[in-house]
């Protein structure tokens, strides 16, 4: 959930997310992640992050997706989220979800909840991305200024966003040289 309030937190922040990892309706957010995301309803000052993705989702920019009550899916989300995999922390509906219809449909989780989904992740072979990867390759692929995107990061850690405790700079130094991030 914090990935997608990341990229919705900011003018033109989804628009970026899509043309930099180049697709068009095959970013998804699940309804497990707009149900966390309308607690933000609760504070007015971020109610345009929920209307920002809303929006994406009307336009088809983005996707929405559910995850069907009686399937495969549904018992993974079900072990994901209540501890029923001894091996693995319990995670929350949006990181579970994430994982699931990454699985599902043979994509890549995007999360900034490394410590919940990275393990599983990796144990799986299920691609991972964070905020730190998408604006790190938006920064290599011309989408963005270095200096726009550094701006973006110091905003996203202002606003009390789940990013590392390096700067962009560094961020952006690690993945030019290939080193995990």
């Amino acid at each position: 959930t914090d990935f997608a309030e990341c990229f919705a937190s900011f003018d033109q922040g989804l628009k970026i997310l899509v043309d930099t990892l180049e697709v068009r309706t095959e970013v998804y957010v699940s309804d497990q992640v707009m149900d966390e995301l309308s607690h933000l309803y609760r504070w007015r000052s971020k109610t345009h992050i929920v209307e920002r993705i809303r929006d994406a989702v009307n336009a088809g920019l983005i996707g929405c997706l559910k995850i069907c009550a009686v399937s495969e899916d549904a018992q993974l989300f079900n072990r994901l989220t209540s501890g029923g995999s001894s091996s693995l922390p319990i995670m929350g509906a949006g990181e579970a979800a994430a994982i699931v219809l990454a699985k599902s449909l043979s994509g890549t989780v995007a999360s900034n909840n490394l410590k919940d989904v990275k393990r599983y992740c990796q144990d799986n072979g299920i691609g991972l991305i964070c905020t730190e990867d998408v604006i790190s390759l938006a920064v290599y692929k011309e989408k963005v200024t270095i200096e726009h995107a550094a701006y973006i990061w110091d905003k996203l850690k202002k606003d009390g966003r789940c990013l590392p405790k390096y700067d962009f700079y560094e961020a952006y130094q690690k993945f030019v040289n290939g080193r995990p991030l």
